[in-house]
């Protein structure tokens, strides 16, 4: 999104510089879907586009513009409503977050000290910007690589305080996106966008969206350290092959702070490593998310794409399993 300045005759809103300052595409619009400040910001940029001032647009912003009325009104039955908006009937529907949810559960997300360390880390491995690092992580499914599910609504209200609910959020009726994380031991979840319908469907088993960020705390444990097994040096948690069974790995008992080595895997999973159906069914089967002991060899077995490089598998799937 490129504009010319030159021919700039009129003021820009806060919402339209923003865009351009940080080149958001205006599908990712920074205000809530329906909210003024919203419907503002894409018909200035229809207007400018119009005059040959705003250019270089990405093709969902050209739909956007050019076959939307969005950000235009009209009167229907002797009201004002917007056009070529869906507005949401009584019944609340949610669907899987769209991108602009996720760009507003992230200025929620990093107003916590602990949410925007665990992203920030990540995004330090992976050499990216913090909010990019998020949609990474927020966005994807656990079987596509990523640390989401859906769960519901009823299942984490337990955990859930008003003080949760983050009120000075500025969304409402979308799908409910909450981060799940561990504070001094406990697990716990913060709401970041759709207070509004998780309120109305908080007793149902209607699904939210869940970011799973206690994986990302619990691989922090497990950087790689040296320590002795049998008075020989060796590495921990960093899968080898060989050994009694397909792969080994040398890791810290918590109980009795010994090192001990654990053998697992057949070497079944790794033809099929890449395949999304083949993963589904082997988490089923050993019932991969209550897997949380690493002196056990489930745990390594559930987790081996995530070591595929270490191991010499082929994968494109960074995940768990």
């Amino acid at each position: 999104m490129l504009l010319t300045e030159s021919k700039l005759t009129e003021v820009l809103t806060e919402g339209m510089k923003y865009h351009l300052d940080t080149k958001t595409p205006l599908y990712e619009n920074v205000y809530r879907p329906g909210s003024e400040a919203y419907f503002s910001t894409i018909k200035q940029a229809r207007h400018l586009m119009n005059k040959g001032i705003l250019t270089e647009l990405c093709l969902e912003d050209m739909e956007l513009l050019f076959e939307t009325e969005v950000g235009e009104y009209g009167i229907f039955e002797g009201k004002k409503v917007p056009l070529d908006f869906p507005m949401l009937n009584e019944a609340v529907v949610v669907t899987e977050p769209q991108t602009t949810e996720y760009t507003q559960a992230w200025n929620a997300a990093k107003q916590n000290e602990i949410i925007r360390g665990i992203v920030e880390e990540e995004a330090r491995k992976k050499n990216m910007e913090p909010y990019n690092a998020w949609l990474e992580m927020a966005s994807k499914g656990k079987a596509a690589g990523g640390a989401a599910y859906t769960v519901g609504a009823s299942t984490v209200a337990q955990y859930l305080s008003e003080e949760d609910m983050n009120p000075d959020a500025d969304v409402s009726k979308v799908m409910p996106i909450l981060a799940e994380f561990m504070q001094e031991g406990n697990k716990q979840y913060v709401i970041l966008t759709g207070q509004d319908t998780y309120r109305e469907i908080q007793s149902e088993g209607t699904d939210v969206w869940v970011v799973d960020l206690t994986i990302y705390q619990e691989e922090s444990k497990e950087t790689i350290a040296e320590a002795k097994y049998q008075g020989k040096e060796v590495a921990l948690n960093k899968p080898k092959r060989g050994g009694s069974k397909a792969y080994y790995v040398y890791t810290r008992n918590p109980k009795t702070g010994k090192i001990i080595k654990v053998s697992f895997g057949s070497g079944g999973l790794k033809a099929k490593i890449n395949n999304p159906e083949a993963r589904r069914n082997f988490a089923a089967r050993h019932n991969c998310p209550a897997k949380k002991d690493k002196t056990k060899a489930g745990y390594w077995s559930c987790r081996l794409p995530r070591y595929a490089s270490l191991l010499g598998l082929k994968s494109s799937f960074g995940g768990y399993w």
